[in-house]
């Protein structure tokens, strides 16, 4: 998988088959979509893909974490000291809630692409992308980097559970980053 970042062209063709598998996977599951069908969607050859991609499977992955880089920009850090409790839990309900109402709209697909990529492989991929737009560590030592990678791996299984409930009551979006701003404070203040 060659990266051109430089050539329009390379460009033109990495996005046209983001597009392409995007599209194809927001109507059926990625074991219903072939490497032509990519290809004819996206308007480019079948080794334009290869370029690209080693398989199906790296494609959807790309596409889910370009959709997600498009609705989930990297945030400021939170000035902790400044916002005090209730601040912080309404900060995190402020940045996650059309993250949730984003992930409820695309269900589908999210759903489609973790199915077809396997689970594992994909949450691999999802926790430094979490990390990076969620967490900036203030230290840096090898405890706090242990601890964030525990926090993100519980709310990144947390979420891809919620994403399989009926989003009622307590699974609603509006309710969901309530409960992420309680996990998240509670992880805060438990002791070590």
């Amino acid at each position: 998988m060659a990266e051109n970042t430089d050539d329009p062209r390379f460009l033109r063709s990495f996005e046209a088959l983001i597009r392409a598998i995007s599209d194809l996977l927001d109507e059926r599951a990625l074991s219903e979509i072939s490497i032509t069908d990519v290809v004819r969607c996206a308007g480019v050859s079948r080794p334009t893909f290869y370029q690209h991609f080693p398989d199906l499977q790296t494609a959807a992955k790309a596409a889910a974490l370009k959709r997600l880089s498009a609705a989930f920009p990297p945030v400021e850090p939170i000035a902790l000291a400044a916002l005090g409790t209730e601040g912080i839990k309404d900060d995190i309900v402020a940045r996650a809630l059309p993250i949730f109402e984003h992930l409820k709209a695309h269900k589908d697909f999210y759903l489609r692409v973790r199915a077809g990529v396997g689970s594992l492989d994909i949450f691999e991929d999802l926790l430094p992308f979490v990390a990076h737009r969620t967490v900036r560590a203030s230290r840096g030592d090898a405890e706090e980097t242990d601890a964030t990678v525990f926090l993100i791996s519980g709310i990144v299984g947390m979420v891809v559970h919620w994403m399989t409930s009926d989003f009622q009551g307590r699974n609603r979006p509006d309710q969901m980053a309530v409960r992420l701003a309680n996990v998240i404070d509670w992880s805060r203040r438990a002791p070590v």
